[in-house]
């Protein structure tokens, strides 16, 4: 009897111990990655390292001001579970490491205003063979930019026949965005206007050329336009 009061005792206190361990064992490793600043478009990655990929929970929002909203939440797994479903976009990128991409631009997430945005990322994962739970929480800032580029028409008289080809001068404003003019649903790229003969120094100087197909409307839209990096675009009308 006391030789089986003993064992228990050692049995209770190893229990104990890693029980006591396993609380204070660390919860996954959690990194965020995306770029500094998103518009109209822009994508955050959840990278979360953990043991044989097993996660419990794993809780995505993005918080601006007073409004929250969820990117995802969900229990994903379990401990003997695989934190793996691609149908919810969470994709398992080797034996300890799972990854979810989520959208969050003003396209995905209408209520985004300009400012500052968090990501807020709640992983947890089984520990103690399932018995425990160990969490980790991350946050990323981002900046939410939605004034559109600037375009603005300098030349004058432009002619375009149906068939027939014109070309349009142009300013930009960032230098960098994505520019051009834009023919019903066909977009023809601006170039650089000292490329094109012109002399100027001015790096937001822009010339584009452009077609009224034959098989397009005489009245279809013809406008410029200028895009930047995270989706934001300004457009601009001209005499033709």
């Amino acid at each position: 009897m006391r030789i089986f009061l003993f064992v228990l005792v050692l049995g209770l206190l190893a229990a104990g111990g890693a029980w006591i361990h396993a609380g204070g064992a660390p919860g996954p490793v959690v990194e965020i990655s995306g770029p500094e600043a998103v518009g109209q478009i822009g994508d955050v990655t959840i990278a979360i390292e953990t043991p044989g990929g097993n996660l419990n929970r794993l809780q995505v929002s993005l918080v601006q001001g007073s409004t929250t909203t969820p990117l995802f939440d969900s229990a994903v797994g379990g401990p003997t579970g695989a934190a793996t479903d691609e149908a919810a976009g969470i994709v398992k990128t080797d034996e300890n490491h799972v990854q979810l991409t989520r959208s969050i631009g003003k396209r995905a997430i209408p209520t985004l205003v300009a400012g500052k945005a968090d990501v807020n990322v709640t992983a947890v994962r089984p520990v103690l063979f399932g018995f425990r739970e160990a969490t980790s929480t991350l946050t990323a800032t981002v900046e939410v930019r939605l004034i559109p580029p600037q375009v603005a028409v300098l030349s004058l008289h432009h002619f375009i026949n149906q068939g027939g080809s014109e070309v349009v001068v142009y300013r930009v404003n960032p230098a960098d965005s994505a520019s051009g003019v834009r023919v019903g649903d066909i977009e023809y790229p601006g170039f650089p206007a000292s490329g094109a003969g012109i002399q100027t120094s001015d790096p937001a100087l822009r010339v584009a050329f452009f077609a009224l197909l034959p098989s397009q409307d005489v009245a279809v839209p013809i406008q410029v336009f200028a895009r930047d990096a995270i989706g934001n675009e300004g457009q601009g009308t001209f005499d033709f």
